[in-house]
């Protein structure tokens, strides 16, 4: 799969860039972020918390999809994946984006959990990449 491929496809459309939408949603990302990391993370807390912070990651990439003018179906996360590694030319990143959507996806759809451990290597990995993307293309 390929950001081309996802724009052939329909699974992304083009829009009218929106800075100020743009603005107000990465705000916002670093608001859930901080929030996040005042979070414990225990055994019982392991899961959700790992799944909102791929859920701020994932919100911080709409939100520099949306500033670059497109618009990705919440069907197509993969298509996001294809962006961070085509558009942005951003691979670790992609990377540690899919495995994480995945995990998220795991924990959401089919209840599987994850552990202290990997929860806190995952929250790690997650602010690293979220600092690097906001700093390099979500600056408005």
């Amino acid at each position: 799969m390929s950001w081309q491929a996802c724009l052939d496809e329909g699974r992304v459309r083009k829009i009218l860039p929106d800075i100020e939408r743009a603005r107000s949603l990465a705000a916002m990302c670093e608001r859930k972020l901080n929030w996040l990391a005042g979070q414990r993370i225990a055994d019982v807390t392991a899961s959700p918390i790992l799944a909102n912070y791929f859920d701020v990651l994932g919100e911080l990439c709409d939100t520099i999809v949306v500033s670059r003018g497109f618009k990705v179906s919440a069907a197509s996360r993969d298509c996001v994946v294809c962006f961070i590694a085509d558009v942005l030319r951003e691979k670790e990143i992609s990377e540690i984006y899919d495995h994480y959507r995945k995990i998220r996806n795991r924990i959401n759809y089919y209840g599987k959990g994850v552990s202290q451990d990997a929860a806190s290597k995952g929250a790690e990995e997650i602010r690293g990449a979220f600092t690097k993307l906001k700093s390099k293309y979500a600056k408005f």
